[in-house]
């Protein structure tokens, strides 16, 4: 199938010569040969139930991820009824917000997470946390 993502064509399909299901950024093949005038899509695999556990293409291990939102930014996040479709969400007392999803693979969800600076923080995993603290100590070393 395609998928467009991130402004770019992405073909997920099976791989002959890694023996599974890979994704191809259609820009970035340089040579294309047609060995055979059809194809058949294998039995039981769904495009939408592949990507359905990730947070875009990716299809990595199972990570339960909880992020909590300042009070200052709640309203853009409630008004999206789900942002995942494992979300789990939380309003607190204090009027931030906690989300909570299982996804796989933890790369894209990392760029989501970064758009909403200041006003988010990771709440677990702890390697997620450290990852990305050590992520962000960088980036304050490139613009110091």
């Amino acid at each position: 199938g395609l998928v467009f993502f991130y402004g770019g064509w992405v073909l997920i399909c099976y791989c002959h010569l890694l023996k599974g299901i890979r994704s191809f950024a259609i820009s970035m093949i340089i040579d294309l040969k047609e060995r055979f005038l059809y194809f058949e899509i294998r039995g039981g695999f769904d495009l939408e139930e592949y990507i359905s556990s990730s947070w875009g293409i990716n299809h990595e291990e199972p990570v339960k991820i909880t992020v909590r939102f300042k009070s200052d930014v709640a309203e853009f996040i409630l008004r999206k009824e789900k942002w995942h479709p494992s979300e789990q969400r939380t309003i607190l007392p204090n009027g931030e917000i906690g989300l909570t999803f299982t996804i796989a693979g933890v790369n894209e969800i990392k760029h989501w997470i970064y758009s909403w600076l200041p006003n988010v923080e990771v709440i677990e995993p702890d390697w997620l946390r450290k990852q990305i603290r050590k992520e962000l100590a960088r980036s304050v070393k490139n613009h110091a």
